[in-house]
């Protein structure tokens, strides 16, 4: 995902590792097969086609990110 999102922003983005918060899950997984498979539910958009359409948003909205360009 971390590699997906710099191609996109066209710039390193920063991992910092935390520790977890009480209130995080134990884990997250990017899987959408259960929900495809109890509710029927598939994604219209690629996960990349969607950071980008993000990304062009942010950027819209926000003259920090416009300089960045």
């Amino acid at each position: 995902l971390i590699s997906i999102i710099q191609d996109v922003v066209d710039m390193p983005v920063s991992k910092i590792h935390m520790p977890a918060r009480p209130f995080d899950g134990p884990a997250i997984v990017l899987d959408t097969r259960q929900a495809e498979d109890e509710l029927k539910w598939r994604p219209q958009v690629p996960i990349r086609d969607g950071i980008a359409k993000t990304w062009e948003w942010i950027k819209s909205i926000s003259p920090s990110s416009r300089s960045q360009d």
